[in-house]
């Protein structure tokens, strides 16, 4: 616990401060690390020329096991993601929209879900730090498609709803890895129960609550 301090009273016939609903901003990070989508090579039919595919998933076996440099607050993505994919989904779903699709069906109705999402950006760094006996970086002589990418996503608004930002980065990892395309967003926005089918919840292993900011009165 960093600090600690007395609300003030309310003022005549005013509320009590309420710690959920007195909310002005509040911040979500989520953590993952997945591989690079890339390109292989696989012999053709009957003995054909080699065809280019993209790399469904990322060689799976030890790439998919946390290792003691992993923070425990971080998902281990099964799947290789496209970086620029990630980052095109979460700009297009920033700000005003319907994010009905995104909340859990019991909850979907029951309130307004037309939310301003004020922040929706994503940082990428490169997941291991190769040196030589020497202490000189080898990064430059590995493939960057090789080396496992974190991915830190920041989401920022007055009020999320239940399930809402793992939804979100569900979404954002279904398209990047080519299960759900662009197009499909605009259909997704409109709210219907047919299109929140198309969404599924991200594991909450990689969830942080990391700011919640208040209308506070001066003491």
């Amino acid at each position: 616990v960093r600090s600690c301090r007395l609300m003030p009273p309310p003022p005549p016939g005013g509320k009590p401060f309420e710690a959920r609903h007195d909310v002005q901003n509040k911040r979500y990070t989520y953590r993952l690390r997945f591989h690079r989508r890339k390109m292989v090579s696989i012999a053709g039919d009957k003995g054909g020329p080699k065809m280019q595919v993209i790399s469904p998933i990322c060689l799976s076996g030890q790439n998919t096991l946390r290792s003691a440099h992993d923070p425990s607050n971080m998902w281990i993505c099964p799947w290789a993601l496209d970086e620029n994919l990630i980052q095109k989904v979460c700009h297009l779903l920033q700000g005003q929209h319907d994010f009905s699709s995104f909340v859990v069906k019991c909850d979907r109705r029951s309130r307004d879900n037309n939310i301003d999402l004020k922040r929706f950006s994503v940082s990428f760094k490169d997941a291991v730090n190769i040196e030589d006996d020497d202490g000189a970086d080898k990064n430059d002589m590995v493939n960057s498609d090789d080396i496992p990418c974190k991915a830190t996503f920041t989401l920022e608004t007055g009020g999320f709803r239940r399930q809402m930002v793992r939804r979100l980065i569900g979404f954002v990892v279904d398209v990047a890895r080519g299960q759900c395309s662009l197009d499909n967003i605009d259909e997704i926005l409109k709210g219907s129960d047919e299109a929140a089918q198309q969404v599924h919840a991200a594991p909450a292993c990689g969830l942080t609550l990391s700011k919640v900011e208040y209308k506070i009165l001066a003491c």
